[in-house]
């Protein structure tokens, strides 16, 4: 007897591979399994289990010749995932100026944070003793070596050359999505020490992490009443350190295309291995599946960036995945050569993601969405 099942929750497209792992023996058909049972006179039994999103993703590469493993930059982008309430929380990234906000709070350099650490250092009296654990004090929660610059609303609206009025809304939706923290910046009055505190720090009293004196709270800041500041979280800081923002971007406009982008499974960052030791690893910046279509995607800080031959790469990358190959940039206007290679396949050519894009349905043809 054989039989047929349909309409399984697998997010993957259907393969042999993936069978298997369902269902011992079973065969990969049109949007489903196939099990050939022998009758006889004990109960037919089919047992069956729904792999795991890992078990998937192993089995579809498996089913193309690959092997992968999630890249440094992907489990960054993960990790931010996975502390979101959910995708719709990545809204706050696509308004249009929410990059230039979030460029507002620039990261220092490596050469200028060691300036602000010498400098910290030369400000403490003779009595506090330098040592390692005075360094780790000062170098505490900034992630690989990076400051956070954090600084008020009126300072971020003068370098932007935008009102109060058109960043709240935006800082707001970029605070309650915890890509920005809300604190304030605190002089010791002993030490002379600059110090951020995130809001869950703050009390009335604080001790000071760098001479240890308890001060209280400054209610002002010189004749004003003290403002709050704001930063960037420090892992959307190593997010936009590794160029994720337009990876988050396309992983939110794919969703808004699933019809259940709650059972989508996505991996923002993959190493593929050909299995050849010659062979050159591959990278892919974006893998979703959802229904049993899949999507690769490229993705550009800049569209114009973007050349005829790397493009040519991801689509016979995209074709051995079986996936629907896309290119997504976070600015700018994609190359001529390049569109006119996209319009010859199914691809879907991604430009100016940052601002917000209406939900449609998944289409197969190409496409260049503005």
């Amino acid at each position: 007897m054989r039989v047929e099942l349909r309409g399984m929750p697998i997010a993957f497209p259907t393969s042999d591979s993936l069978a298997r792992l369902c269902i011992n023996d079973a065969q990969a058909i049109d949007h489903g399994f196939m099990v050939t049972l022998n009758a006889g006179t004990e109960p037919l039994r089919l047992d069956l289990q729904i792999p795991g999103p890992e078990a998937q993703l192993r089995a579809h590469l498996t089913s193309c010749g690959l092997a992968g493993r999630e890249s440094g930059a992907g489990r960054i982008a993960r990790t931010l995932l996975g502390r979101l309430p959910d995708s719709s929380a990545l809204d706050a990234l696509a308004r249009p100026l929410a990059a230039m906000l979030l460029n507002a709070l620039v990261a220092r350099s490596r050469p200028k944070l060691a300036q602000h650490v010498a400098k910290q250092l030369a400000r403490l009296n003779d009595a506090v003793t330098i040592n390692e654990e005075l360094i780790i004090d000062l170098l505490r929660d900034e992630g690989l070596f990076l400051e956070l610059q954090a600084r008020t609303l009126d300072e971020i609206a003068s370098s932007a050359g935008r009102s109060r009025r058109d960043l709240l809304p935006i800082l707001q939706e970029l605070v309650s999505s915890g890509l920005v923290q809300r604190g304030r910046r605190v002089c010791c009055p002993s030490c002379r020490f600059d110090e951020y505190w995130a809001l869950r720090e703050l009390d009335e009293r604080l001790t000071c992490r760098a001479c240890r004196q308890m001060f209280v709270l400054p209610a002002l800041d010189g004749d004003l009443e003290a403002q709050l500041a704001y930063r960037r979280d420090g892992l959307m800081a190593r997010a936009m350190d590794q160029d994720l923002v337009p990876v988050l971007l396309t992983l939110r406009h794919l969703l808004t295309r699933s019809a259940k982008p709650e059972d989508a499974l996505h991996w923002p960052g993959l190493d593929l291995d050909y299995g050849d030791p010659a062979a050159k690893p591959a990278e892919i910046d974006l893998l979703l599946a959802s229904e049993g279509h899949l999507f690769a995607a490229e993705c550009k800080l800049e569209a114009a960036n973007l050349a005829p031959p790397e493009a040519q790469k991801h689509l016979a990358l995209a074709e051995r995945l079986r996936a629907q190959a896309v290119f997504g940039a976070l600015r700018g206007e994609w190359r001529s050569d390049v569109i006119e290679l996209v319009a010859e396949t199914d691809a879907l050519l991604l430009a100016r993601i940052v601002h917000e894009m209406p939900a449609a349905p998944v289409v197969g043809a190409a496409e260049l969405s503005a």
